[in-house]
C-alpha cells in the first residue's frame, strides 16, 4: 500500500524542520574569533587587497600661492583566497529505528557545533603564528615583528620588547606604542586600542588591571591611569590559543585582521537509497588573514 506522504512529497516541509535546528544551533554558539576579528565577506573567488601609502603632511602656503602637490601610491598586496570546509555524516535508518530520540536531528546539531568549533581552530592560527617565521604577510614579515617596512625605508615595530607579563605599565606602554606608531606614509597614525587580546589564562588578571579604580600591583594608592586615558578595558579570551602567556591589542587600524566569507555555513540533507541511510552535509567557505600588520600589538613572553 502507497504511502499517505513522504519527504518525497513534501520536501520544504521537512528542510525547514532541519534548517530551523541548523539555524538555531549557529546563532545560538558565537564563536570567539568574534572578539579578535573583523568579519567581511566576498563575491569573488580571490581578490588582492591593496594597501594604500597617503600623501605627506599639508604644507603651508601662502595666499594665492600655488598648492603644493603631493603623490600617493600603491603599497603592499595581499592575496585573500577563501577555502572550503565541510564534514559529512551518514546515519543508517536502523540506527534511526533502534534509537530513543531522532538521530537527524542529532546529526544537525552536531554539525552545527562542529561548525563553530571549526572556526575558531582554524582563526587562532592568525595569532598562534603571529611570530612564526615563514608565515608573512603583504610587507614580506611575519605579523608579529620589529621590522615592518615603510616608506622611506623605515621600520617599524608592533611587538613590546622585552616582552612584559600584563600589569598597568605594561598596558600603558602599549597603548603609548599604538599611539605613537608610524602609519605607512612614514607619520604617525594615532592608531588606538579598541580591546585587549590573549588566552583565557589572563583573563581574570586583565580584570584586574582594566577594571580597579586605583592600581592593584602598588600599595600607595596611586591611581590607575589606564582610567583618565579612556583606554579599553574589554578583554577577548581566546581559549585556543596555543600560547598561555601571549597578549597584546587589537587595535582601530583599517583593514586589519578579518574573517572573510565566501559563503556562510550551510546545511544540507538527502537520502541514499543504496544502504538506506541519511547523509547530512555541512559546508563554507571562508579565509582568515591580515592587510595592516597595525590591527594588533603584541607581547610574546
Amino acid at each position: 500500500m502507497a504511502q499517505s506522504i513522504s519527504e518525497g512529497q513534501a520536501p520544504d516541509v521537512f528542510h525547514a524542520t532541519l534548517g530551523a535546528i541548523w539555524t538555531s544551533v549557529i546563532e545560538k554558539n558565537e564563536p570567539y574569533w568574534k572578539g579578535y576579528l573583523e568579519e567581511g565577506s566576498t563575491d569573488k573567488r580571490w581578490y588582492d587587497d591593496v594597501e594604500w601609502v597617503d600623501p605627506g603632511l599639508w604644507t603651508e602656503t601662502d595666499e594665492g600661492a600655488e598648492i603644493d602637490m603631493d603623490e600617493y601610491n600603491e603599497g603592499y598586496v595581499t592575496r585573500w583566497r577563501p577555502l572550503k570546509f565541510a564534514k559529512r555524516l551518514v546515519i543508517p535508518d536502523e540506527i534511526k529505528e533502534d534509537a530513543v530520540y531522532e538521530e537527524a536531528y542529532d546529526a544537525v546539531r552536531m554539525l552545527g557545533r562542529t561548525c563553530i568549533q571549526t572556526q575558531d581552530y582554524y582563526a587562532v592560527g592568525i595569532i598562534d603564528d603571529a611570530a612564526t617565521t615563514g608565515v608573512n604577510g603583504g610587507d614580506g614579515v611575519t605579523l608579529a615583528n620589529s621590522a615592518h617596512p615603510i616608506r622611506g625605508g623605515a621600520t617599524v615595530s608592533n611587538i613590546l620588547s622585552p616582552a612584559l607579563t600584563p600589569s598597568n605599565t605594561a598596558l600603558n606602554l602599549i597603548v603609548t606604542s599604538c599611539v605613537k606608531m608610524a602609519g605607512s606614509n612614514g607619520y604617525i597614525a594615532g592608531t588606538r586600542v579598541k580591546k585587549w587580546i590573549g588566552p583565557e589564562n589572563l583573563h581574570a588578571r586583565f580584570l584586574e588591571i582594566t577594571k580597579s579604580d586605583m592600581r592593584d600591583d602598588t600599595a600607595n594608592n596611586a591611581i590607575n591611569s589606564l582610567k583618565p586615558r579612556g583606554v579599553s578595558s574589554s578583554y577577548a579570551p581566546i581559549p585556543h590559543m596555543a600560547s598561555t602567556t601571549n597578549w597584546g591589542a587589537h587595535t582601530d587600524a583599517p583593514r586589519g585582521a578579518r574573517f572573510i566569507w565566501r559563503r556562510k555555513p550551510r546545511f544540507r540533507k538527502t537520502d541514499e537509497i543504496r544502504n538506506e541511510s541519511e547523509v547530512h552535509v555541512g559546508s563554507a567557505r571562508f579565509l582568515v588573514s591580515w592587510s595592516n600588520w597595525r590591527t594588533y600589538f603584541f607581547s610574546l613572553a
